[in-house]
């Protein structure tokens, strides 16, 4: 965990909020927000879905539920396509002075929202923790790696990043870089607004007890095109933080991902390539977008 602003004396929010960014979640939302009344933060707290043009009904959906221990707030948030203007408009609209991301198709643990602010009081944003063993079935959870309990993400060498579906900020911390940043379009804003925070001066801590259940991508096309999305995202980090000493891939890593691609295809049977079909398509994903991003970047991350 990075070192804590020692000379500071611990935060206590006057009020929470919990931005949800939105878009056709309708048949998991109901989960989340099961799963957020029963928290045992012990306080008063707010839930914004950020709606970012639904067309599954969601809105009347939410309005139809059943009184929760929280106020539940719909905002829309369709004027701009993309994740990263929906959280921002959700921001403005929240009432707390320290907010809290989740999302729609995840599950939030009983004990998230507490330990979320209690390690927010030493930090300026603070992320949580993912597992992926509930919601997830065994034939992906055989070849997904399981996600680190024990600290941040991100490149070797360079500035940890905490993914936005656990994540919690001060207000004041979003306000001074001014939110997230609405041209990432295919992911990478979560670490574009971990190293912004970092950048300014200012301090990112993780909770190993700010528990979520995270949904991975269940088929081949779905596996392929966040992987492709998510790896287009790193040419464009790349691009804009190479400078602060972001680096690329090493050749080894680079030249592992092309042979994993070229000689591991699904078309020849798993006990001759022990890779799983979801595996090669994450892989195949990854290496179609670094080859798109670093077309349209006019530089080299493979």
């Amino acid at each position: 965990m990075p070192d804590r602003d020692t000379d500071r004396m611990p935060r206590i929010p006057e009020f929470v909020s919990v931005v949800i960014a939105a878009l056709n979640v309708r048949s998991t939302i109901d989960a989340q927000l099961d799963a957020l009344a029963v928290q045992d933060y012990g306080a008063q707290f707010e839930v914004v879905i950020s709606d970012n043009g639904s067309t599954d009904g969601l809105r009347q959906h939410l309005a139809d539920r059943p009184t929760d221990p929280f106020e539940l707030r719909w905002v829309d948030s369709s004027a701009c396509a993309g994740v990263s203007f929906a959280r921002n408009n959700g921001v403005e609209a929240a009432k707390g002075d320290l907010i809290a991301m989740c999302d729609g198709d995840d599950l939030v643990h009983p004990g998230w929202l507490r330990a979320l602010v209690s390690a927010a009081a030493e930090y300026d944003a603070v992320g949580g923790t993912l597992e992926i063993t509930t919601l997830n079935p065994p034939e992906i959870l055989r070849w997904y790696p399981e996600p680190d309990r024990e600290g941040l993400g991100g490149p070797a060498g360079f500035l940890a990043f905490t993914p936005t579906c656990s994540m919690a900020f001060w207000r004041n911390t979003f306000d001074r870089i001014d939110g997230f940043d609405t041209t990432y379009t295919t992911g990478g804003e979560d670490a574009d607004f971990s190293w912004r925070i970092q950048l300014a001066g200012m301090t990112l801590g993780h909770s190993r007890d700010a528990l979520i259940a995270y949904r991975l991508r269940h088929t081949d096309r779905e596996i392929f095109r966040q992987s492709r999305g998510h790896a287009d995202a790193h040419v464009t980090l790349f691009a804009r933080y190479r400078s602060q000493g972001n680096p690329r891939p090493s050749a080894l890593s680079s030249l592992s991902l092309v042979l994993a691609v070229l000689l591991l295809s699904p078309l020849l049977p798993e006990s001759f390539t022990h890779c799983p079909r979801g595996r090669w398509f994450f892989h195949a994903g990854t290496l179609a977008g670094r080859i798109r991003g670093s077309i349209r970047h006019r530089t080299i991350y493979i």
